[in-house]
């Protein structure tokens, strides 16, 4: 039965964006709030806004990282949660 090379047909994530790596076409990097997917093979130095290069995989909301004094609360923006740890 013949065989046919599909190549990569699925994300590989590469953790955080590093402008001294190489990616591989689909490779998904992490820039601290948003994730990245690599549209070309051989992806070294080019900037994650630079479409040619990156396309945005999913958009995070900046104000949520950073220092610590800089974010909002989780009251602050409408979020509840169970806290396992002390049954609350």
């Amino acid at each position: 039965m013949p065989q046919t090379n599909l190549g990569r047909v699925a994300f590989k994530f590469q953790g955080d964006y590093s402008a001294l790596t190489t990616y591989a076409k689909y490779d998904v990097v992490f820039d601290g709030y948003s994730s990245y997917v690599s549209l070309v093979t051989n992806n070294i130095g080019n900037a994650l806004n630079n479409a040619s290069y990156w396309g945005l995989l999913s958009k995070g909301n900046p104000i949520l990282y950073g220092d610590t004094a800089s974010r909002p609360s989780i009251t602050s923006i409408g979020i509840q949660y169970f806290d396992t740890t002390i049954n609350k």
